[in-house]
């Protein structure tokens, strides 16, 4: 008699998934085959197998359809209390919340801080309930801070929910993991030649031999610059069977991208966007780029990825008001209804390795908020991408066959 194995995953229902034919392939306009149990081993139905260079797997590229289960009642527990009124609330910050910390006091919080406290308390909550999801960081302009904001919005995710991955999905070596707070072992490249991860029967602890856990709890996943591992040109192929590798073991993932919006890797993962983020510097070429990239993406038949996008308007030195308020209404009237802010970090700023622990209070809390109001953004979207199999929207097409000009004022707008 064999000894039973210990450590698996339950084995995956191949029949009951499917793989959704990606935007803009040359496969046609045919709608995704679906293969109905009655029908999965029979050739006709499902059609001619995709592209799998990387030998992971049809059932590892597949995505699930089954919709999520609702969430279960409420059940009372026993001896249930009721909260503390909020006037009573023990002060925990400002020079209240140090006295208290240093002499073991219970000063009471002012109505200021208990309403900072209350937003804190429901960000996080909403960030630790953050269904799962693919959020792409994209920006067609160099220098956006496109990695910078996938490596602090994965940490202030990672500092409140597990199963937090930032990967880079750019078609040259990206600097994402040169960035990163520490150091990983391997690489996009290792994944790829190790096509059993994303089999069923593969253990985590063994994709985490390829990751790097951050201190903030996220995991980066990235290229090396220095060449001390094995080059690799990342297009669709190759994010594909990432992807397939990943989701065994992590569900919410953070997309960095290039600044090619032509190149297979930049479609793919704007393709299976569960949420679009877009980086814009408060300078007028930024927020040009990140215009005409809403109104190509309109354009292209991802009117729905457009539409959610969420803009994050990034603070520099010397922006006043005014520009801020301009670059808003502009980006506004190319479809974007999202908006949120952080201020400007000489630690982003530099170059250097991010760790999110070292920046400034306020940029931790700007970045806080912002993942809170992008599980927001998930949780309100019906079902995921590549992890529940949503197609992307299409359809869309301006209607006079042109993108609407960017008004031009001087030398600014």
């Amino acid at each position: 008699m064999s000894e039973p194995v210990y450590g698996r995953e339950t084995p995956v229902n191949l029949r009951s998934q499917r793989l959704r034919r990606a935007a803009g392939s040359n496969q046609g306009d045919a709608d995704p085959v679906e293969v109905d149990a009655a029908d999965a081993d029979t050739d006709t139905a499902a059609g001619p197998p995709p592209a799998d260079p990387y030998g992971v797997g049809q059932e590892a590229l597949a995505a699930a359809t089954q919709p999520a289960p609702a969430p279960a009642a409420a059940v009372p527990g026993l001896f249930d209390e009721a909260a503390p009124a909020a006037t009573a609330e023990q002060a925990r910050s400002g020079w209240r919340g140090r006295v208290n910390a240093a002499m073991g006091l219970h000063l009471r919080a002012t109505p200021t801080e208990r309403d900072a406290a209350t937003s804190e308390r429901a960000r996080r909550a909403a960030i630790q309930s953050s269904p799962p999801g693919v959020v792409v960081i994209a920006s067609p302009k160099g220098g956006a801070g496109k990695t910078p904001t996938a490596l602090m919005l994965a940490a202030a995710f990672g500092s409140h929910r597990r199963g937090v991955v930032a990967w880079d999905g750019c078609e040259s070596p990206g600097t994402l993991a040169d960035r990163a707070a520490l150091r990983q072992p391997g690489g996009i490249a290792d994944v790829l030649v190790s096509a059993g991860l994303a089999s069923g029967q593969a253990a985590a602890a063994e994709l985490a031999a390829y990751l790097t856990a951050q201190p903030a709890g996220h995991e980066v996943l990235g290229t090396a610059l220095d060449g001390s591992q094995d080059p690799i040109a990342v297009g669709a192929d190759e994010c594909a069977a990432v992807m397939a590798v990943l989701r065994r073991h992590r569900d919410l993932m953070v997309v960095d991208t290039g600044n090619n919006t032509y190149a297979p890797a930049w479609r793919w993962a704007v393709g299976h966007a569960d949420q679009l983020v877009v980086p814009v510097p408060l300078r007028v070429d930024a927020a040009k780029a990140a215009y005409w990239m809403l109104h190509r993406l309109r354009a292209e038949g991802y009117e729905e990825t457009a539409a959610a996008a969420r803009v994050l308007l990034v603070a520099v030195p010397g922006a006043d008001g005014a520009l801020e308020q301009r670059i808003a209404e502009q980006l506004a009237a190319a479809g974007a209804t999202r908006f949120s802010r952080v201020p400007y970090d000489s630690l982003l700023a530099a170059g250097g390795r991010i760790a999110f622990g070292q920046t400034t209070a306020a940029t931790q809390a700007a970045f806080t908020d912002l993942a809170a109001r992008v599980a927001g953004d998930l949780a309100g979207r019906a079902s995921g991408s590549v992890l529940t199999g949503r197609a992307p929207a299409g359809g869309y097409s301006s209607s006079d066959g042109e993108f609407p000009r960017i008004v031009t004022e001087g030398d600014a707008w």
